[in-house]
């Protein structure tokens, strides 16, 4: 038995979510004793109620970590992305009890498939902080749409690919609390006027991205939703993937984006946690609701007569044109 301390942010919106998380977390993991730093400042007694249960369930333990939302600076949000929550974790080393002395950060919106034994003790050397490269966005309108709000400096180590995904960071607090603080994230956001687009992301990224040691992103991070056009299945992300990372759509979502077959590993948690109905429920509510899918289908027909009406007229000015010269 070895201590494991994990730390996420939340609002109560994700506490129902977070405890999916954690409920996945501690029943593959339970030769840790796991210590919870929740990120919040607005959770309900009963989601903390709920918590501490599934907690003492496991004979792990909750600990609140209060943020004063007015501490924030709002300079951080430059888009309606994020919400300040996001940004809680730049706060982590100022108020962390000191017996902490490594960490494990997991978004809200992963599940844990297997141990994390071996991630959690690794030998980092001289790092101060275990990550996995961030996927590239394909889209190049989107890339320089997104790029736009960032400084120079963050553009250029995605474009090195020196850039990590902050949705799982193992951290040597032991060393990083020496020399980091939310102060000194937000002094050197101020140097940069604030150029950030993943606010948090990109600031650590930005005074860490030479302190990293680099983990596999296929096991330790994964993100279904690219995975799944490289061909990656069901079964074989249940076999060999770790820690599972829903980026972008969640499939808790009904109707307003496409499914695919890797979502099924987030309810084989989900159905066995006290929230299933509420997840069933949200869910066709959703999708009976929700008219986005019906809006781009609609789209996406009129694009094809739009397209069929060109071709016919290519193909009579064809015609035309081979008639003249006959």
């Amino acid at each position: 038995m070895y201590r494991m301390n994990v730390a996420t942010a939340l609002d109560d919106n994700y506490a129902k979510y977070t405890y999916v998380m954690l409920y996945s977390l501690f029943t593959n993991n339970e030769d840790a004793e796991i210590y919870v730093y929740l990120l919040q400042n607005s959770l309900t007694e009963e989601s903390i109620q709920n918590l501490e249960k599934l907690c003492d369930t496991y004979r792990n333990h909750l600990c609140l970590l209060d943020v004063n939302e007015d501490t924030m600076d709002q300079r951080l949000l430059q888009t309606d992305n994020w919400t300040m929550e996001t940004c809680y974790r730049l706060q982590l080393f100022d108020i962390l009890p000191s017996e902490v002395d490594r960490l494990l950060y997991l978004d809200v919106d992963m599940v844990i498939n297997q141990s994390v034994s071996e991630l959690y003790q690794m030998d980092m050397g001289d790092k101060k902080i275990a990550a996995v490269h961030d996927s590239k966005m394909r889209d190049e309108n989107i890339v320089n749409s997104v790029n736009e709000y960032r400084d120079d400096a963050i553009v250029s180590l995605r474009e090195r690919d020196a850039y990590f995904n902050a949705g799982m960071l193992l951290f040597d607090v032991s060393k990083l609390r020496q020399k980091y603080s939310y102060e000194r994230y937000i002094s050197e956001a101020e140097k940069i006027g604030f150029r950030l687009f993943a606010p948090d992301q990109d600031l650590l990224n930005l005074l860490h991205h030479d302190e990293v040691v680099w983990v596999d992103g296929l096991r330790y991070n994964f993100f279904p939703g690219i995975r799944i056009d490289e061909g990656f299945c069901y079964e074989e992300m249940k076999e060999d993937v770790a820690i599972i990372h829903f980026i972008g759509k969640k499939p808790w979502s009904g109707g307003n984006h496409i499914h695919h077959c890797l979502e099924k590993i987030w309810w084989d948690y989900a159905l066995e946690t006290p929230y299933k109905d509420l997840f069933l429920e949200n869910y066709v509510l959703d999708s009976m609701t929700d008219m986005s899918m019906r809006d781009y289908v609609k789209g996406l027909i009129d694009e094809n007569i739009r397209l069929k009406s060109d071709l016919k007229s290519a193909i009579e000015s064809f015609q035309k044109l081979a008639g003249a010269l006959k």
